[in-house]
């Protein structure tokens, strides 16, 4: 059983709000992580489960080990010095979630794009695979070479 620094009643009761916002927004944040590494594994979302890891153990292995981390969260800290740092950390994985995930988006936009322009109709692909110098009229006077695509 871990001592941590309560302090005064007051402080407790004062704690006690900010625990609740913070256990709120702690889930908020690992409810869009999963939600996300869902979105990104696609026709892989039965491996979810097996992709929602915390230190390298699954959820509830971790759940059932758990050991509260003196080197992060000293208990001769106060409470809410705890929680500020909890809060803190929680905040930068939401900063990079979605950073990751802007990334991510750009990317899947651009390799899309790509797919569309390579295998799309011929209104949105490049031509320069299908049409050969050699079908055109070059250095001519009078005539030009002119491509048209006719949809169906």
């Amino acid at each position: 059983m871990l001592c941590l620094q309560v302090g005064t009643l007051d402080v407790l009761v004062g704690l006690s709000d900010d625990l609740g916002k913070l256990d709120s927004y702690c889930e908020m944040i690992a409810k869009k992580v999963s939600h996300y590494l869902g979105d990104v594994l696609e026709e892989d979302r039965d491996k979810l489960h097996d992709n929602l890891l915390a230190n390298g153990l699954d959820l509830q292995a971790y759940l059932q080990r758990f050991q509260w981390d003196m080197a992060k969260f000293p208990i001769k800290q106060s409470l809410k010095a705890i929680a500020d740092q909890i809060s803190k950390q929680m905040s930068q994985i939401e900063a990079d979630l979605k950073t990751k995930s802007t990334s991510y988006n750009n990317i899947k936009g651009n390799l899309q794009n790509l797919e569309r322009k390579a295998t799309g109709s011929l209104m949105t692909r490049n031509l320069g695979d299908i049409v050969r110098k050699e079908d055109f009229v070059l250095d001519s006077e009078y005539l030009q070479t002119l491509l048209v695509v006719v949809p169906k």
